[in-house]
């Protein structure tokens, strides 16, 4: 099974092993490599942002909820 990682690698394999390719078909399998590590890197930057935005989120969540105790510490403090 190709992951990730290993596709590009193994479709520049292909363009250089000694299967007989026409110049066209392996500029094809050497372009696809390239355009394929592209994308991969692509994908791991939207994953480390992605990360990223969702640590910020959970942050932000734990200062609603430290916010929303003292409005009702406040609240009660007041209607008294």
């Amino acid at each position: 099974m190709n992951t990730l990682n290993s596709l590009p690698d193994e479709l520049q394999n292909l363009a250089e092993s000694e299967i007989q390719f026409t110049e066209e078909q392996y500029e094809m399998l050497l372009n696809a490599a390239e355009e394929l590590r592209r994308q991969r890197d692509e994908i791991y930057t939207l994953s480390d942002d992605l990360d990223r935005y969702l640590n910020e989120i959970n942050e932000l969540r734990g200062m609603v909820e430290e916010y929303r105790g003292v409005f009702q510490i406040l609240y009660r403090t007041v209607k008294h």
